[in-house]
């Protein structure tokens, strides 16, 4: 699934096998056999990840890198 690109299953999320109310229950099982304190863990966790994924200042100066080499690539008259 595309999310196993952006969460970690069991460090920063529980992510499912499918959209059944069947893996829906499963993932609610493993959240709730996790216990309290590693289920705040995995809410850190993910808070983490979200902040470095998905905070544009992070991407900044890549962005802004491909930009430039791109325009040099093509080229275009000054």
């Amino acid at each position: 699934p595309v999310w196993s690109l952006y969460i970690q299953d069991g460090r920063e999320g529980i992510l499912l096998d499918d959209e059944s109310p069947a893996s829906f229950a499963s993932g609610i099982r493993r959240l709730i056999a996790l216990g309290p304190a590693a289920g705040r863990a995995m809410g850190v966790a993910a808070r983490q990840r979200a902040k470095s994924a998905f905070d544009y200042r992070a991407h900044i100066e890549p962005i802004r890198h491909f930009i430039l080499d791109a325009d040099r690539e093509i080229n275009f008259p000054s």
